[in-house]
């Protein structure tokens, strides 16, 4: 039961992160850091993967990053750049113990939902039971 609890939470965990990283490598990618305003379109796709990933995080930083830029809109990729640099610093570094920390933990959960499906027991006596062989008979006399 609390590996089927774990698992959804995974899934969901995953669903949500799918979600946010389309989102996030369309328009929230530019939001977070200035310079990635004009980035390609490869670039999104790399990004993708990550987002989904570390969407908790992300979340909170586009959040912040919004509300700081309300009203910045005029704002020139690359300007001020010693305001975000440290900033992003900080993110790749969360980003790198958040990797970490979760590759194994992910690891680890679908070890036990796998080692933990048990093979269950017929309900009755006779569901167990295979059929018997058919034996083939030959043409030949």
């Amino acid at each position: 039961m609390l590996t089927e609890f774990i698992v959804e939470t995974v899934m969901i965990y995953a669903v949500i992160g799918v979600l946010f990283a389309a989102a996030f490598a369309w328009r929230g990618v530019a939001v977070v850091d200035p310079v990635a305003r004009h980035a390609t379109r490869g670039f999104r796709l790399l990004v993708a993967p990550g987002a989904a990933l570390l969407w908790p995080l992300l979340m909170v930083r586009w959040w912040r990053a919004a509300a700081r830029d309300a009203g910045d809109a005029a704002e020139v990729p690359g300007d001020r750049t010693e305001r975000w640099q440290p900033a992003s610093e900080r993110l790749r570094s969360r980003a790198l113990l958040a990797w970490i920390v979760l590759a194994p933990l992910v690891a680890l959960v679908l070890l036990v939902a796998i080692r933990s499906r048990a093979e269950r027991l017929p309900e009755t006596r006779d569901a167990g039971r295979l059929p018997e062989p058919a034996v083939e008979r030959s043409a030949r006399p």
